[in-house]
């Protein structure tokens, strides 16, 4: 063992000695310098179009040159490098490209766009690419327009947005996010009543998409249901405001973060007018995106429409809300693939898991409940304990679920003891990440499989009764009925 790293001998207390501050620790907390775990690297391409002096540009970065949290630098080249910024559409292709060209800046959040008549369209990535169907997922190719004098309005409100589109995975850079956010953001909804009033059309109809993921973010962050109303008033504007004959994808993008964000309602509120709102949302969405030019958008629809529709079952009881689930599930898989895609994969076949186990149950199908059990057990190749823990307790209660179906129509003991397994898995790993009512569902699940076990191992124990057993009349005809058929 190495002496000089090896742990002091805890004082005679129990405690370990307390950490002595190094010099630099000290300085930074008597001048309030914040820590570089702490900071958030803003970095800024040249907008294009801009003068030879880079005012736009350098207006920009003085939004943020007050904040010591917050350090910004205007990088050496524009992005793109060149030719006209790419449409909402086309970025989707070159996104991997911003964020290489972040990453050798050395930055967090990236800030680029251009200089449109007396406007900034301006676009921000982060140095981590967001889950398409999130409800809060938008695209870093949709521009957010403010005046080119960026007034306190305009500064404030590409803080809140800046603040929200990062998304540090760093726990400090998250809280720095958090707190920048939490002061700008009430001001940020005040700065977009007063902006949107200047915008129409296209530049309108994406600063509110903008905006409104902004506001969505900090909503589920704050738990603010006044944010997150906010969030679905601004996309229903944004679709208005954007005509579905002219800019089909950019409408089909406001009606996807639109259903998606009235399914988060529906499902936190039970609300049934937000769900079936959802589904007109989304399903004009799958319509309108292009597949062959937007197959990520228009799969992560697919996956959302699918739990839209798992939803009205839910609902309803009806089979055929299942099955357009399963249809909109396997839409998914052909573009989110376990080779290219294997968590997305995986949540896909968790979905169709679930589905297949209720349709199964429905229509008394062993055979599809035990595709059911053959779904979960593919995404718990992927869904590991050891990596995603919360994810593998929701695919082994789903697979107990499964499991326990099978076991009560064939009356398989096997099936019985394997759904015993998964359901006490997923309750230990509930308990133990703090996720108590989900736990307490497993709990449920646990106690019922283990009620029946008990008569089911005593079916197995004594086999199937001889002739000379058979005492009553009913069974007895059964029984030659079915050697009849034999």
């Amino acid at each position: 063992m190495n002496p000089k790293t090896a742990a002091r001998p805890a004082p005679a207390g129990g405690s370990p000695a307390p950490r002595k501050p190094t010099l630099a620790e000290v300085f930074r907390r008597l001048f309030g310098i914040p820590s570089p775990e702490e900071r958030i690297n803003i970095r800024i391409a040249p907008l294009l179009g801009d003068d030879e002096n880079r005012t736009a540009t350098r207006r920009v970065a003085d939004i943020y040159a007050a904040n010591k949290r917050f350090p910004v630098r205007v990088a050496a080249k524009p992005f793109p490098s060149e030719g006209a910024l790419p449409t909402p559409l086309q970025f989707s292709l070159i996104a991997p490209l911003a964020r290489q060209f972040l990453a050798a800046e050395k930055g967090d959040l990236l800030i680029f766009g251009e200089v449109v008549g007396a406007h900034l369209h301006l676009r921000f990535v982060p140095l981590l690419a967001p889950e398409e169907d999130a409800p809060d997922a938008l695209s870093a190719g949709v521009s957010l327009v403010v005046p080119a004098e960026l007034d306190q309005d305009a500064a404030v409100l590409i803080r809140a947005v800046g603040c929200t589109v990062v998304a540090p995975v760093q726990p400090l850079k998250a809280t720095t996010a958090r707190a920048a956010l939490a002061t700008d953001i009430q001001y940020a909804v005040l700065a977009m009543e007063a902006l949107k009033r200047g915008l129409a059309g296209r530049d309108k109809g994406f600063t509110l998409l903008v905006f409104a993921s902004a506001a969505a973010r900090a909503g589920y962050a704050q738990t603010s249901a006044p944010l997150l109303q906010k969030a679905i008033d601004c996309y229903r504007a944004a679709a208005e405001a954007l005509a579905r004959d002219k800019d089909g994808y950019e409408w089909a993008t406001a009606q996807r973060l639109l259903g998606s964000e009235l399914l988060a309602l529906a499902e936190r509120n039970d609300d049934k007018a937000a769900l079936a709102a959802a589904l007109a949302a989304l399903q004009a969405a799958a319509q309108a995106l292009p597949r062959e030019t937007a197959p990520r958008d228009w799969a992560a629809v697919q996956h959302r429409l699918g739990i839209a529709f798992l939803r009205l079952h839910e609902e309803s009881a009806s089979v055929e809300p299942l099955k357009q689930a399963l249809t909109a599930f396997q839409a998914a898989l052909h573009v989110f693939t376990r080779a290219e895609h294997p968590q997305r994969w995986a949540d896909i076949i968790n979905s169709v898991g679930q589905s297949g186990q209720l349709l199964g149950q429905i229509l008394a199908s062993p055979e599809i409940i035990e595709r059911a059990v053959a779904a979960c057990r593919q995404a718990l190749e992927i869904r590991r304990k050891d990596t995603h823990p919360l994810f593998w307790a929701a695919t082994q209660n789903n697979l107990g679920s499964a499991l326990f179906a099978l076991g009560r129509m064939t009356g398989s003991l096997e099936a019985l003891v394997e759904a015993e397994e998964a359901f006490d898995g997923a309750r230990e790993v509930y308990f133990a990440r703090g996720a108590d009512k989900l736990a307490m569902v497993a709990e449920k699940n646990l106690t019922r499989v283990r009620q029946l076990l008990p008569a089911t191992r005593a079916k197995a124990a004594t086999g199937p009764k001889s002739w000379h057993e058979i005492d009553d009349e009913e069974e007895w005809k059964k029984i030659k009925g079915d050697k009849k058929k034999d």
